[in-house]
Formats: structure tokens, sequence, C-alpha cells
């Protein structure tokens, strides 16, 4: 080989000091010959040395040597921006925001927000479609499905409709080894709101189509017990596989705590797990890097912030429950989300019951220890919501929106974690 391709590579090797550059440096000292089709010289043997063109053969190996240190050399530039100069290219701060459901337009008034990502990438986005503001009454279970996360949505779908009874608190989970989206959810009759009974469906194709509803009531439920929900929001798969739907109740004597059912076998059968502290109420569930749980809940005490739980057997039990000063709360509903980004949090952080505003998101780098990063998505009307991971790494919300009161629409925004960290732009 010419010393000065040697010496080229040598260069480079020192230069880059890189794993590749070596590899072809060795390869271009051992290995070369390997390459040459030598079936091409055999061509050469058929012919009269005496005649033949050697200046051919020799611009033949020139032509394959050329060949070869230009692929080998383009492959390994390439390598190297892929893994030196674009990884921390900083992004450009990014948020869009679009009307998923709107009151008077799909049904009298859209409340109880929930949203999964299939595995397919479609976002399901779910809500309560009402026909007035109270929580009981004629009360569907609708849906809206993107596949474009979130840029535009489907036409809507009634999931269930039980006549003039209640279907309500949507709780999707994506079970990602079957690739089954289940849906846990309440249901109550007209003539009694407190008469709950609980239900599981589930798609195999997208949200396209649901199963019928199959009663849990018996599993999940003690019988004097005087209510119970299920989130609303979104339920987990924990790294075990463990299907972890974050709920509600109230006790014979109309304690409020917030629990969890689950399920180990796909969401074949479910269990009630255990309870957090005397007046949390709903709640939303994430997994922390060790394994342990996280419930972040309403809570119905004094105190207006969030209360905070743990678990570490996979919500069989509960910890203490402590409340965390920093997220002030108005008694409301909020949601958490584990990301790649960290732990997401988002709530009405105010401390003004009527009405509940100001929609801020929140990221925490350590498992909730400390909220260094967050942004106001709104000032205005906004209370329930519903937070999802998108196939294109932003992070996605569903809430509860309005002008006078946060229950005119439900808004849809998704936003990457540069837009939590800019400053606002008042202009």
């Amino acid at each position: 080989m010419p010393p000065r391709l040697l010496y080229f590579f040598d260069l480079i090797a020192v230069l880059f000091e890189t794993k590749v550059a070596t590899m072809l440096f060795e390869l271009t000292h051992t290995r070369l010959f390997s390459f040459l089709p030598f079936n091409r010289l055999r061509k050469f043997e058929k012919r009269s040395w005496r005649v033949a063109p050697i200046g051919e053969f020799v611009q033949y190996l020139r032509n394959v040597m050329t060949r070869f240190v230009l692929i080998n050399f383009c492959s390994f530039l390439t390598i190297f921006v892929a893994c030196y100069p674009g990884k921390d290219v900083p992004k450009e701060p990014f948020y869009f925001e679009t009307t998923v459901f709107e009151g008077r337009r799909d049904y009298p008034v859209v409340r109880i927000p929930g949203m999964i990502e299939s595995a397919a990438g479609t976002i399901l986005a779910f809500a309560e479609g009402r026909e007035s503001l109270y929580d009981h009454g004629d009360i569907d279970i609708i849906l809206r499905r993107s596949e474009d996360n979130g840029k535009t949505w489907g036409p809507l779908m009634v999931v269930f409709d039980f006549g003039t009874e209640t279907a309500g608190n949507p709780t999707p989970v994506l079970d990602k080894e079957t690739g089954r989206i289940w849906l846990p959810f309440c249901t109550n009759t007209s003539e009694d709101k407190y008469f709950r009974r609980v239900w599981v469906t589930w798609s195999d194709d997208d949200g396209l189509t649901w199963a019928d509803p199959k009663e849990i009531t018996a599993d999940v439920k003690p019988e004097d017990w005087f209510w119970y929900a299920t989130g609303p929001g979104r339920g987990i798969q924990m790294e075990s596989g463990r299907l972890v739907i974050p709920s509600n109740h109230a006790d014979v004597n109309r304690v409020r705590r917030s629990h969890v059912i689950y399920s180990d076998d796909h969401g074949q059968t479910w269990k009630r797990g255990g309870a957090a502290g005397v007046g949390t109420d709903e709640s939303h569930v994430a997994e922390l890097a060790d394994g342990t749980l996280i419930m972040n809940s309403r809570y119905q005490g004094d105190a207006l912030m969030r209360a905070v739980t743990y678990s570490d057997d996979g919500g069989e039990t509960w910890g203490e429950t402590t409340l965390d000063e920093r997220l002030i709360d108005p008694h409301c509903q909020g949601s958490l989300m584990m990301t790649p980004h960290g732990l997401v949090f988002a709530n009405a952080a105010t401390e003004d019951e009527l009405p509940r505003s100001n929609l801020t998101v929140r990221i925490s780098p350590d498992g909730g220890e400390t909220w260094p990063v967050f942004r106001e998505i709104t000032d205005g009307p906004s209370a329930y919501s519903a937070l999802s991971y998108l196939p294109d790494g932003n992070i996605g919300i569903l809430w509860e929106s309005g002008e006078i009161l946060p229950y005119d629409r439900i808004q849809y925004a998704s936003f990457n974690v540069e837009w939590v960290e800019a400053e606002p732009d008042d202009s």
C-alpha cells in the first residue's frame, strides 16, 4: 500500500482518537487484499503478459483502493457526525395548541379528560360528554384520535352510552407487551349517583373499536364503600408489567382516600391495592427509577396543596402521606407522568378555588424532590388535565378550559422541554 495512504489513516487516528478510525487503520494494513475480486485476476491470466496491459491491472488496483478508502472514510465521517456534533445541538422552543372537544358543539358540556398513546403512536383523547354540569345524569364516554402527534384530530366517537345513566372517569392504560389499550371506568344510575359500579373494556385496534365492558366491581370495591371512582386521566404499566390504575373512594364513614387497582395478568383480572392517607382524592401515579411508585393526589383537607405518597411494593401498600407546599392546588385534580425528561406534573396552580385557573406544567429531574423547571400554560380558567409523552419526543397535555369557568372546551397542547425552560414571551 502506498505510504501516503498509511500516513493518512495514521493521521485520522491521531486527530480523532476514535475506535472507528483505528479499525480502518488496521483494516487497511492487514485485510485489504481479502476484498480484491480474484475472479477478475483470472481474466488477466488468459492474456499474454508480454502483450497484456499490466498498466490496466495496476489501474484496476488503484480504482479498488480508491473506492475502498472513500467508502470507509465516508462511513467514518457519518459515524463521527452522528456521535459528536449533533448530540448537544439545542432545540428551538416548540409549542402547539388546538381544541379537541368543544362544549355546545360536541355535547352541551365536555369535561374530565383522559389520554393515552397507543403502541402504534396514535394519541387517544377521552372525555365525558355531559348534558349538564352535574357530575351525574346522562353522561357518555367520548373519544377522538390523532395520528400526527395531536396536530389534527379525527371525528367524535362515542365509546359508551348507557342511556340516561352515567358512564365516566375514563382512565386508559396501554399494555406495552400486548399492545392492548385498557379503559377502566365507572357508572351509576340516574336515580342513585352513589350506586357506583366499576368496569373495564379494551381495544386492540388503536381505539377504533371497543369490546363489550366487563364488570369488576366485586373485585375492587368493598360493599360498604360509599363512593368510588377510577382516575381520571391515565394509568401506567410498571417495568414489571403490572398495570396500575389510580382510583379514589369514600368509605362507609365517608372518609376519602386515594387508592389503586392493579393487574398482573395483562388485564384479565384486577385487584384492589392499598390506600393513601385521609383526605386524599383523585390522583395520578408514576414509577420512579428505583421502581417506587409515587402518587400525587388532590387533597380535600384545609391545606391548598398537593398530597404525595410512596409505595415500594407496586401499590399494594402505601407509606405516610405528606403535603407538598411547593405544589399549590385549589382542591382540584392534577396530572403526573414519568418521561425521559423527568417527572412531569401539571395542575391549576392557584389558591383561588373559583374559578380554577393558571394551568402550570413542572418538570422534576429527581423524582419530585425538586421542581426547578416550570411554566404557566395559561393564566385563564383551567382545571382537570391529562399528560402524554408523544412519539415525537414532545409532551402532550389535555385540559379543561373556558372563558369564565373552565368547562367550555377541552384543549390540547404539545411542547418540548426547551419551551418549558424558555422565558415566556409577553409580547
